[in-house]
């Protein structure tokens, strides 16, 4: 959504091991700029991918379109 990263991120199974082998949640991020070429973008009409709702009240502001 306008320009921004969001997910969810869809990984073939041959490189799920290497995705757990990294150290951190930032393992999809780094094959993403590992393969720029096998990456496939789709332009979403809203922000509900990039949004970060991990509380209620993220929730809740979500909900009420805040």
């Amino acid at each position: 959504f306008d320009g921004r990263r969001g997910n969810p991120v869809v990984i073939p199974r041959s490189i799920l091991d290497e995705i757990a082998a990294q150290p951190s949640n930032t393992a999809c991020r780094r094959l993403t700029d590992r393969f720029p070429g096998r990456i496939k973008r789709f332009d979403a009409a809203n922000d509900h991918f990039i949004r970060d709702i991990d509380s209620a009240e993220a929730l809740a502001e979500f909900r009420r379109g805040t």
